[in-house]
């Protein structure tokens, strides 16, 4: 079983908890609908982080999201918890999971030999740019957890 957000933040050193902000995201119909969430995720990272990791979490929150917005068709949630050295990304949605997920290292080519292929990079961004992550399936629908360096960094 994938370790919980609980041991994800065992073996790390991201220091007190400082808030955390839910986002519900049933409402999400459209581009624009995307955009304005990714505008609210980085006012709430705004001074708790470099540029550059700001842009880390927002890339990695964006393509948990639109995972879970494509693949889940259903009921979707996100929540960040923001500790004094890192942000934890907890997505939650209804979808009918999948039974495993590895930790992909590098994007597969596409089945079409199409060189500009934009889907199947996802989650080899999120274990790029995240510290640790986990991807379980619950008898609910699935859960994507993501730990990224904000602040001090880690």
């Amino acid at each position: 079983m994938p370790p919980t957000a609980v041991e994800l933040l065992q073996n790390q050193n991201v220091g007190e908890l400082l808030d955390h902000d839910d986002v519900d995201l049933a409402r999400m119909e459209s581009a624009e609908d995307l955009l304005l969430f990714r505008s609210h995720v980085r006012k709430l990272l705004e001074e708790r982080g470099s540029d550059e990791q700001c842009d880390d979490v927002i890339t990695v929150v964006n393509e948990i999201v639109v995972n879970a917005l494509v693949h889940a068709h259903g009921a979707c949630s996100c929540r960040l918890t923001f500790y004094e050295r890192a942000v934890l990304v907890e997505v939650q949605d209804t979808g009918p999971g999948m039974k495993s997920v590895s930790a992909p290292t590098q994007v597969e080519p596409s089945p079409r030999g199409d060189e500009y292929h934009e889907s199947g990079r996802g989650l080899v961004l999120v274990a790029m740019l995240s510290l640790v992550w986990t991807f379980a399936s619950t008898d609910y629908g699935s859960a994507v957890t993501a730990l990224l360096p904000l602040g001090g960094g880690l």
